[in-house]
């Protein structure tokens, strides 16, 4: 929080989460601009929320004032309201160069279920202890996320995760959808159930400085659903020839306390020899679909 704000115990705030991309042009976030700018896809340029440490004590993420923020209205003004598409706040994925991302065909499709990302698990205290009537825990994995489907229409479409993509040489999201055949998988179960899409992160050589060190790229699934509703990729990952689920055998949590010291050490399944990013969970039975909990010491070597 800045200095000299008048925040008091208790009082409503807007929180920003690490990894929020606040655009600098703003003047409510124009103060954040001496710490660093990034650019989006869009060509946005912003500022992003890492997680730092002052006085041996993690800090992740920003409060401003409520009333800096007019346009929130009255009905959104309570402990918990999700104000990141009302004040356009998207989460920031660093771009993959423009070689390998190639042509910009349009927005993000609206037929597709959501853009890709779950919830961090101190967000979520309040939900503990957990009774879901099962869960699995998969790796979570630092790429880049991507989206395809077929439409009711029978378009299919390649994603990253904030725009369609054309396809042209040397595109990664369409490489890795004509190396896989996803097209094909899509199409096989698209006649029955209209609207489909697989989404996932692909990862590995030129992607976020390649943390697991693999050669070449690949692609991990883990939602798959349909226009009738959403379907966890567990259930159909036997579909998708040559891609498979890192799933591990641990216990689920039962505090958000648990789930972040749960992931400190934790090796990757992809690499055995690299340390995990972190860990999603997957809830069967519960309103909350899946959260992630990502180690800190992670978190505080990204540049």
């Amino acid at each position: 929080a800045q200095k000299n704000q008048g925040h008091k115990v208790d009082d409503l705030v807007v929180y920003f989460e690490i990894d929020s991309f606040l655009p600098v042009e703003d003047p409510r976030f124009a103060f954040l601009e001496s710490r660093g700018v990034k650019v989006n896809e869009a060509g946005v340029r912003g500022h992003v929320l890492k997680t730092i440490k002052l006085r041996k004590t993690y800090s992740q993420g920003l409060i401003l004032p409520l009333s800096l923020f007019p346009e929130i209205p009255l009905s959104l003004r309570f402990d918990g309201a999700d104000l990141s598409e009302l004040l356009s706040i998207d989460k920031w994925e660093p771009p993959i160069p423009a070689t390998m991302r190639g042509q910009v065909e349009g927005s993000f499709p609206t037929f597709f279920m959501q853009k890709t990302n779950a919830e961090r698990v101190q967000n979520l205290e309040k939900i503990f202890p957990l009774e879901a009537t099962s869960a699995i825990a998969t790796e979570k994995i630092d790429g880049t996320s991507a989206s395809y489907g077929i439409d009711a229409d029978g378009k299919f479409w390649v994603c990253s995760r904030n725009l369609a993509l054309k396809e042209t040489e040397g595109n990664l999201y369409w490489k890795i959808a004509r190396e896989l055949e996803i097209e094909e998988f899509l199409r096989d179960i698209h006649q029955d159930l209209g609207a489909v899409v697989l989404q996932g992160e692909i990862f590995g050589e030129g992607i976020q400085n390649n943390p697991l060190g693999i050669k070449g790229q690949k692609f991990s699934p883990f939602n798959y659903g349909t226009a009738y509703g959403v379907n966890s990729v567990f259930a159909s990952r036997d579909f998708v020839p040559g891609v498979p689920v890192p799933i591990y055998d641990i216990e689920l949590p039962q505090s958000a306390e648990e789930a972040i010291e749960q992931v400190e050490g934790v090796k990757s399944l992809i690499n055995p020899q690299r340390q995990a990013e972190g860990i999603v969970w997957w809830l069967f039975g519960h309103k909350y679909r899946n959260f992630k909990a990502i180690n800190n010491k992670t978190l505080l070597k990204r540049k």
